[in-house]
């Protein structure tokens, strides 16, 4: 018996250990902090050489990986500190040379940089990894991806990921001193190469709390929702799009709940807002992809953030914030494993600083959809049209006035002057019976929402929360409630009204006002800026009760007629913070929207705009030229460049 009993627990023993699974560490490197995957990359000491001896932390020692010919310890420690942010001097103090180098450093103790004693090491048999930064296990040789840690200081993430060998992705492990806030960790850029295959490679990317991830759990701004119902047991097609064109991505941000429009601070109960960093740092973010837009704004370590827009929930963000955005024409991509609002109107896009990524980027989530004009050069449409850009004397208005008259002069064109209104009653369709815009699509956008997303989010949440807690109803904020509630008192029949109308006016919008251009090049028959008064909201004022979002406006237009509609940031206006007590700056920008298809010539008007100096990039911090971002937590550590 007492032999049997002890098998037994030999046994329990054995199945523990195999449980055991490692999470990764974190250490100090130079008052920098990493995080060590838990995942080899290959080995890089042989049995020859003894590294057990070598001064480490947990068994770990930093490095640097050669695995180039064409590199050399000489030339990185010149080079690798401009083009990356994980990388610093003191990985020099353990060198890997791994490739047939040709270099006048031969194994020994050498010094690249002030300071630095570098101990280079040769092996004779080790795996092939890219050159970078690494930890290395003294005790199996193993060097293990070097990820920085950064504070979410603007609360614009839930969740910290690591992308795992099998595609899969799991909690990154770490904190660093914060209030509040989430640490995130990113990898390496010398890890990665760009090629026509992985056009994306090593791109740091947001990804909002609506899409599946596999082995993530979604919760779409509902704690009810994340603790109900497991982790994505797949990736949806949006984000294996990007994840195959070789996109790392970093974590999950944060969305209003549901993805329904909601304002801080009042709205948003179950989760805080995100801040936006522009100006006194206490400015509404917009939403719903409110996480992406503030982190685009803060964050120079991150270099897109999809979102999505049903009724302006990127391009809100790109307005607030100050950064481009994008929604695309209705149906590019597949948006199977993303939590719905109303598939009728939902699009995936993307937020970004550089225009040029964001070519790229909507070209690889896109894929044989997207209008690519990255390899052949436009022929730009001569008419361009303006709805509702301001022709007053404010400083906002001249911003938007100087970019019509230089964008005009580019185009080689005179803009003319859209009446919408007009428009449609004088071309309009019969079979709206004569009524206005306003009175044809006054509650279009709120009938969709609230019928599409009753029957395909709350009715099975509802379903599925009671059976697991008793028949109880889970927590759900105001917004969505409000939402949800009135289209509960509307018949049935409201939803195909509203498809009925929303195609009356798609069908003459791309016929009557922006069609595509017969010729390839040109793609659409004209440009259309679309302007308007943007109300800037302090997040600690006290706002109304949520209603429907009912009524049409210009933001409306895209969102009805399935066209491309992109925010181009212009510039930086002051304005006096009652917060702050000084005046601060707040961005400024425009809508511009071509034919339903041409999205490619939108993002390559960016670029030539930018590469024209008419458009400039916009920055990370208070505004958009940066600055100190007053929010932000001042480091205590140094970095070395």
């Amino acid at each position: 018996m007492a032999r049997k009993q002890t098998l037994l627990l030999l046994a329990l023993a054995a199945t523990a250990a195999c449980a055991l699974v490692g999470g990764g560490v974190s250490l100090q490197l130079n008052a920098i902090n990493y995080f060590v995957s838990p995942f080899p990359q290959g080995k890089v000491v042989n049995g020859t050489l003894d590294v057990k001896t070598l001064p480490n932390q947990l068994g770990f020692i930093p490095a640097t990986v050669i695995s180039d010919t064409d590199l050399s310890p000489e030339s990185l420690s010149r080079n690798w500190s401009t083009v990356d942010d994980v990388w610093q001097p003191a990985f020099l103090e353990n060198i890997f040379v791994v490739s047939n180098l040709n270099t006048e450093s031969a194994s020994g103790s050498w010094s690249y940089h002030d300071g630095v004693s570098s101990l280079v090491l040769s092996p004779d048999v080790v795996d092939k990894i890219p050159s970078g930064p690494y930890f290395v296990n003294v005790f199996t040789g193993q060097a293990h991806q070097a990820f920085r840690l950064y504070d979410d200081f603007a609360g614009s993430f839930t969740q910290s990921l690591l992308q795992r060998p099998d595609g899969r992705f799991q909690t990154l492990s770490a904190q660093v001193p914060a209030a509040d806030s989430l640490t995130i960790g990113v990898p390496s850029r010398l890890y990665f190469t760009k090629t026509p295959a992985k056009p994306l490679a090593g791109v740091r990317v947001g990804v909002k709390d609506i899409y599946s991830l596999a082995g993530v759990k979604k919760g779409c701004g509902n704690r009810a929702w994340y603790h109900l119902y497991p982790a994505a047991g797949t990736t949806g097609t949006a984000m294996q799009n990007l994840i195959d064109k070789g996109a790392v991505i970093v974590g999950v941000q944060k969305t209003s709940q549901f993805a329904n429009g909601e304002t801080p601070t009042a709205d948003w109960v179950d989760y805080h807002s995100p801040f936006n960093p522009r100006g006194d740092g206490y400015q509404d973010p917009a939403t719903s992809s409110a996480g992406a837009g503030s982190s685009m704004a803060s964050y120079e370590w991150l270099d897109l953030a999809v979102g999505s827009d049903t009724g302006g929930s990127i391009r809100g963000p790109a307005i607030f914030q100050g950064v481009f955005g994008n929604r695309p024409s209705h149906g590019l991509v597949s948006l199977d494993e993303v939590m719905p609002l109303s598939p009728r109107l939902d699009t995936a896009g993307f937020l970004a600083r550089d225009p040029f990524l964001w070519n790229a980027a909507n070209a690889a989530l896109y894929g044989d959809n997207y209008t690519d004009f990255a390899g052949e050069r436009p022929k730009y449409p001569a008419q361009l049209r303006l709805l509702d850009v301001p022709a007053d004397n404010s400083s906002r208005s001249l911003v938007i006035q100087g970019f019509v008259s230089e964008l005009a002069e580019y185009l080689g064109t005179t803009p003319t002057v859209l009446d919408l209104d007009k428009e449609w009653e004088t071309t309009g369709p019969p079979s709206a019976g004569g009524e206005g815009l306003s009175q044809l699509l006054n509650t279009t956008y709120a009938a969709m929402i609230a019928k599409d997303q009753t029957r395909l989010v709350r009715e099975p949440f509802y379903r599925d929360y009671a059976a697991a807690h008793d028949g109880r109803l889970p927590f759900v904020n105001p917004v969505p409630l409000a939402r949800w509630g009135w289209g509960d008192s509307q018949p049935d029949s409201i939803l195909p009204d509203a498809v009925r109308n929303k195609t009356l006016f798609m069908d003459w919008f791309n016929d009557k006002i922006l069609p595509r251009s017969p010729e390839a090049r040109t793609c659409s028959s004209g440009l259309l800026l679309v302007g308007g008064a943007v109300r800037f909201v302090s997040r600690n004022a006290y706002i109304n009760p949520p209603v429907p979002p009912f009524g049409f406006s210009n933001g409306h237009i895209s969102i009805f007629a399935e066209t491309p509609d992109s925010v181009f940031p212009l510039g930086q206006v002051p304005e006096f913070s009652s917060i702050t007590n000084h005046t601060e700056f707040l961005p400024v920008a425009i809508d511009v929207l071509a034919a339903r298809g041409c999205d490619g010539l939108i993002a390559r008007l960016a670029a030539d705009l930018v590469a024209a100096g008419i458009l400039e990039v916009p920055k990370v911090g208070a505004g958009l030229d940066g600055g100190e971002i007053l929010m932000r937590r001042r480091s205590a550590g140094r970095v070395l460049q």
